[in-house]
């Protein structure tokens, strides 16, 4: 089978696309969005997708551009017959046409089935992987199919055992063999091919294990008391060794605490001394330093009396200069009075005039806004009497009359289709009247008859006339009256007499629809809204100005009456707000000397306080220096008094210094520092002396407490039964693991027998699969997996590059997946198409995205190989300028 044209018409971005496909190798090219999958999808749905389905997969084909349904129509041969399949996705009421060169004609479920026998396939539900080992969809360019996929396996190894492995078949005597041995195997391993718990073998090991585990008991007692006898010898030597070890101690411990009691005596005596020294140290430094003291405060109670003085002078200066700021602030205040009233006046006058200007504003967006309003209040009449209008029309729309006309033209079709099928009478000549169901004849007029009807010739002959033997014209009369009774159903919904009349309202609904919109933008571009807020916040605007105006002009009089101030009048460029703005100038400027004249008089009363207080801290000093003057003198007493005093610490300070020099020569002698250290590690010694001399009694007494409980019978005779007993345990699970490891050597015989059938079954698809790889690896890759009963199992590579180790699939990079993956589908293609002069089409789209540039330039020669094996190439791919080298037939498309 090959394709050889494709049609798409509504089918979702495509209103109308043909693709004629060359017998060996097509290329569809165009930029992403054109709709390059769209038509390999249609191509597939036309082959497997039922035409009555609806749901999800319909409403996917939907057109983006019309409402009609999808179609499809696909041309393609098979058996040297050209066949055409068109199908009209438009759910139940869907449609399929099946036709052939050699006169098929078939439609809907018949045609369906008879396409589903041409693919091989079964008519059921639709699925996306169906012949999805020769439709590489975008995205599944890197999957394994030989795992993944199963629907062709049952062809692909029938063609297998024509081509190469039919004579391959095992005997009858060998499958009951093999079954016995798998039996006796599975009754022996699990899958890990482990030992299973019913098995002998696995009895046998587990009796091994514990003898083993019972002679391991039995060494491990002997061992034992030979060792606690050890043990009893070694910790009778270690206690005798500790006790005088621990004698030792104790005296060495003995003689450091009598020479540390020593040691601390002649520390407090060297403490009393000390205290004694430092008491005549301070009390030598106390008369040099109150010295020093009151030398200093003669020093400090001078500079206190001139610095005194020098402050009454400055505080004069500074009163003098508070008196001239006061009265130089009360001018300015007086000034600054004056100029706010003219400010208050000014400022009066300029919001008298411009409110007035504004309010002259407002009165003119007023008269605006009314002539506004009054347009608003002719549209709405015009609008309200449009809906109307409207309204009083049947409600129609291009759909009913689209459904009337149709029903119009059913009836038309039926009634011509009922004339041509019914019988036909006509009167040539008769002296007798005649009549047709009680109707009068006319001469040569023709009567059709749908019906069975009663033919009346004068008074006393009746014929009763058939027109036909069968059902049709009766269906067709039954049909025609039903097609009527809905076209009258129709006519009395839409509140109509005919379609005529349908139309001409429709018509008129339009216009009368079209001219509402157009008053609607109107009113919309006026904005009634809006114009009604604007209208009523202007005539608030106006008023409030109005009396803002008012109210300020008679503020205006009454304060140049009580105050008696007079306006002067305005220079020729001046206004009242320049006016008012000057005025406000100045004051701020007579505002800003007087701020800067206020601050200055704070300053000069803060400097005038702080001299204040500095006087009264100056004469305060002055007091406490002549006090501790006066307590200094008490004190100290006369000069001769205090120099004979310090004489005599001096010297004393001598003796003591002395004294402190022999008891520390003495201490460093008994070397009191690492006395205390001495006697702790001495104490810890002893201690830890202690715990070995416990552990050693108590090792000693358990050693003998275990030979005493443990030594009361023969361990050496036990251990021997036991010995005895692990060794007959060891020869029975020998005996067993023989039969068992001999059953497992017999399965894998008739697995690898298994696996050379396998190897035989698969080697026409290995070889062809070999040749499409080379192409991409360029060198000789060895390809095997394994047939089953279920289909086949994992895939694996072995290349040179790899030093021959087997790859399985699942673990390449994606590009070698690519590669591997689309020489397997074009091997399954070729023994699939082995017994067929049509071959078989394979469509890759955008299948060598992963591919390198290098790779791809063995793509030609791959697809050339294709080709001549019989095969049909269709590539899809948004850069056609990559497979430039293929020389293909190409079908650009381009954004719709």
């Amino acid at each position: 089978m090959y394709l050889k044209s494709l049609r798409v018409t509504n089918y979702r971005a495509h209103k109308s696309t043909y693709v004629l496909f060359d017998r060996h190798l097509t290329l569809i090219g165009g930029p992403n969005e054109s709709g390059k999958s769209t038509l390999v999808e249609a191509a597939h749905r036309v082959l497997f997708l039922k035409s009555r389905t609806s749901g999800e997969y319909q409403k996917n084909m939907v057109s983006l551009h019309t409402a009609e349904a999808p179609e499809v129509e696909l041309k393609f041969c098979k058996d040297n017959h050209d066949y055409t399949i068109q199908k009209r996705f438009a759910g139940t009421r869907g449609t399929a046409l099946l036709t052939s060169s050699n006169g098929l004609n078939l439609r809907n479920e018949e045609a369906e089935e008879k396409l589903a026998e041409l693919l091989g396939i079964q008519v059921g539900r639709y699925t996306h992987d169906t012949w999805s080992h020769l439709w590489v969809w975008q995205g599944t360019s890197t999957s394994n199919l030989l795992t993944d996929e199963v629907s062709y396996q049952a062809d692909l190894i029938q063609k297998l055992q024509r081509l190469g492995a039919a004579g391959l078949i095992q005997s009858d005597i060998d499958n009951r063999l093999k079954a016995k041995v798998l039996a006796s195997f599975e009754a022996i391993f699990n899958k890990n091919e482990s030992y299973k718990a019913s098995s002998d073998v696995y009895k046998a090991e587990k009796n091994r294990d514990t003898c083993q585990e019972q002679r391991k008991l039995k060494q491990d007692r002997c061992q034992e008391l030979t060792q606690a006898a050890t043990q009893y010898d070694e910790a009778d030597r270690q206690l005798r060794e500790i006790v005088s070890q621990m004698d030792k101690q104790q005296k060495s411990l003995d003689k450091a605490r009598q020479d540390h009691k020593l040691a601390a005596e002649k520390k407090q005596e060297q403490a009393d001394r000390q205290r004694l020294l430092n008491e005549k140290q301070k009390q030598l430094t106390d008369i040099e330093e109150s010295q020093l003291t009151y030398s200093q405060i003669q020093k400090e109670k001078k500079k206190a009396e001139k610095k005194l003085s020098e402050l009454k002078s400055a505080h004069e200066i500074a009163l003098q200069s508070l008196n001239g700021l006061q009265e130089l602030i009360a001018n300015l205040i007086t000034k600054e009075s004056q100029l706010h009233k003219q400010l208050r006046a000014s400022r009066l006058q300029a919001n008298i005039t411009q409110a007035t200007t504004q309010l002259e504003n407002q009165q003119r967006e007023l008269q605006r806004l009314e002539k506004l309003q009054e347009q608003i209040k002719a549209a709405e009449v015009e609008q309200l009497e449009l809906r109307r209008r409207v309204g009083q029309i049947p409600a129609l729309s291009p759909k009913n009359l689209q459904e009337l006309n149709k029903l119009d033209k059913d009836v038309f079709e039926a009634e011509t289709s009922l004339k041509a099928m019914a019988a036909s009478v006509k009167l040539l000549q008769s002296d007798l009247p005649v009549t047709l169901n009680g109707e009068t004849l006319s001469i040569n007029t023709a009567y059709s008859l749908s019906t069975t009807t009663e033919l009346t010739i004068g008074n006393s002959t009746r014929i009763l006339i058939s027109p036909g033997d069968g059902t049709s014209l009766a269906e067709a009369q039954h049909s025609l009256d039903q097609l009527k009774q809905r076209r009258l159903e129709k006519l009395d919904q839409l509140r109509v007499s005919s379609y005529e009349e349908a139309q001409a309202l429709l018509g008129e609904q339009q216009d009368l629809i079209k001219n509402l919109k157009m008053i609607e933008e109107k009113l919309q571009d006026l904005d009634p809204v809006q114009v009604a807020k604007q209208l009523s916040d202007t005539f608030a605007r106006e008023k409030r100005l109005r009396t803002e105006t008012d109210r300020d002009s008679s503020t205006l009089v009454s304060l140049l009456e009580s105050e008696n101030i007079v306006l002067p009048e305005l220079q020729p460029d001046e206004t009242w707000q320049s006016r008012h703005e000057t005025v406000e100038l100045e004051q701020r400027e007579l505002a800003t000397q007087l701020s800067s004249h206020r601050t200055l008089l704070e300053s000069t009363r803060d400097r005038i306080h702080k001299l204040d207080l500095e006087s009264k801290d100056c004469e305060r000093d002055l007091q406490i220096a002549q006090q501790k003057m006066e307590q200094l003198a008490l004190k100290l007493g006369d000069s001769e008094q205090r120099a004979e005093l310090i004489t005599k610490l001096k010297q004393e300070i001598v003796i003591e210094q002395a004294e402190l020099t022999q008891l520390q020569t003495a201490l460093n002698e008994l070397q009191s520092e690492q006395l205390d250290r001495l006697i702790t590690r001495q104490e810890k010694s002893l201690q830890l002396l202690n715990q070995d001399k416990e552990t050693a009694i108590a090792t000693r007494a358990g050693a003998n407490a275990k030979l005493r409980s443990d030594g009361s019978t023969d361990i050496y005779a036990e251990l021997a039964a036991a010995e005895s007993a692990y060794l007959f345990a060891q020869n029975e699970f020998e005996l067993h693991q023989r039969e068992a490891l001999g059953i497992k050597l017999l399965k894998e015989i008739f697995d690898a027998e298994q696996q050379k059938l396998s190897d035989a079954l698969s080697e026409p698809f290995v070889q062809r699969m070999k040749k499409y790889v080379q192409y991409f690896t360029g060198e000789m890759a060895k390809i095997s997996f394994e047939i089953t009963n279920k289909g086949f199992n994992e895939l694996r590579i072995a290349r040179p590059s790899d030093n021959h180790a087997q790859v399985d699939f699942d673990y390449l990079s994606g590009g070698a997946k690519e590669q591997i993956a689309a020489a397997a589908r074009l091997a399954i293609a070729e023994v699939l198409a082995s017994d067929s002069s049509d071959g078989l089409p394979i469509i890759f789209d955008d299948a060598f995205s992963y591919t390198d540039s290098r790779r791809l330039d063995a793509l030609p020669l791959m697809i050339e190989h294709a080709i001549d094996a019989g095969l049909q190439i269709i590539i899809v791919t948004c850069n056609p300028l990559q497979y430039a080298a293929l020389g293909a037939t190409t079908v650009p498309l381009t954004r719709q």
